[in-house]
């Protein structure tokens, strides 16, 4: 499944695909990169608890990388809380609501552009 490669990848954790459970969350835009090219960006969420994590970016490819200034787990009152942009809109409530114990009957669907703006940052 593309969502446990995509961990291996980015953050280094490796998961069997069907430990992730059931898609709790999508969002779906458009958006240009820095250079200009045109791109459509479709993410699918899953809910994984796990006891401990070792981050590793060195599977990101390097433009990922290059996008990275710190990495940092939050909690649902940081997110409602930050100066930052946090997308997609929507993520603490959806994270509240699966830290409590619930799981969505179908999947939520998070809004991509900012909130403020309309527009991605």
């Amino acid at each position: 499944m593309a969502a446990a490669r995509e961990l291996h990848e980015e953050i280094g954790h490796d998961v069997r695909p069907g430990a992730l459970g059931p898609l709790v969350a999508t969002s779906v835009g458009d958006w240009t990169r820095h250079d200009g090219t045109p791109m459509r960006s479709e993410h699918s969420f899953f809910f994984l608890r796990v006891p401990s994590l070792q981050v590793d970016f060195s599977g990101m490819e390097e433009f990922e990388r290059s996008l990275l200034d710190v990495f940092r787990w939050w909690t649902p009152a940081d997110l409602r809380t930050t100066d930052e942009c946090v997308l997609p809109a929507g993520l603490a409530d959806l994270l509240e609501l699966l830290l409590s114990g619930e799981m969505p009957s179908e999947p939520v669907v998070l809004s991509w552009d900012s909130p403020d703006t309309g527009t991605r940052p």
